[in-house]
């Protein structure tokens, strides 16, 4: 079928115009080209690429998929867990990380604290010791929020990316950075 498509990925899948207004396809990338209506994925791809888009292997590329959610998953633990931070604290520079243990740490302060009573002898990372207040244990939360919330919006980004690859190519393609 002679159709105005645009490709829209390497393996062929494109967008078709439906439409009859000639000009606004053609200023918007699309061009008249032979497709086919693939009735497995409800899609179209262009007839040249289709072949090779029928012949993937998708137990190879679902195991590509798995090994690359593994590697997220890795790498996101180790930036999220591996991190320090500074803050102010009763007038001291106070250093933190963002270890398991910390945040355990960290909530296990936070309800004494909410009790009205200090949470005493905090060793921070850089040694000094505090008799912690409710605020100065909110101030550690929201900088630790901080801190690690955009890797965790990093992370849907990166699975979703993952999942929406076609190819073991695509997958493979697929750099994580955090």
């Amino acid at each position: 079928m002679l159709i105005y498509a645009k490709e829209i990925s390497e393996n062929g899948l494109c967008n078709i115009g439906t439409g009859t207004d000639e000009s606004y396809y053609l200023e918007n990338g699309y061009s008249l080209q032979e497709v086919v209506f693939n009735k497995y994925d409800n899609n179209f791809y262009l007839s040249d690429k289709f072949d090779l888009y029928m012949n993937i292997d998708l137990e190879n590329v679902q195991k590509a998929k798995a090994s690359k959610l593994e590697e997220n998953k890795r790498k996101l633990q180790e930036k999220r867990y591996g991190q320090t931070f500074s803050a102010v604290l009763q007038g001291q520079e106070c250093l933190f990380d963002t270890s398991e243990e910390t945040q355990r740490d960290l909530q296990t302060a936070a309800l004494v604290a909410a009790t009205g009573i200090t949470y005493d002898d905090w060793a921070t990372n850089n040694g000094i010791t505090l008799n912690l207040t409710y605020q100065d244990i909110q101030t550690v939360f929201s900088l630790f929020y901080q801190l690690v919330s955009p890797l965790y919006q990093k992370d849907l980004e990166y699975k979703e990316l993952i999942e929406n690859s076609q190819t073991v190519n695509e997958v493979e393609n697929i750099e994580i950075i955090y």
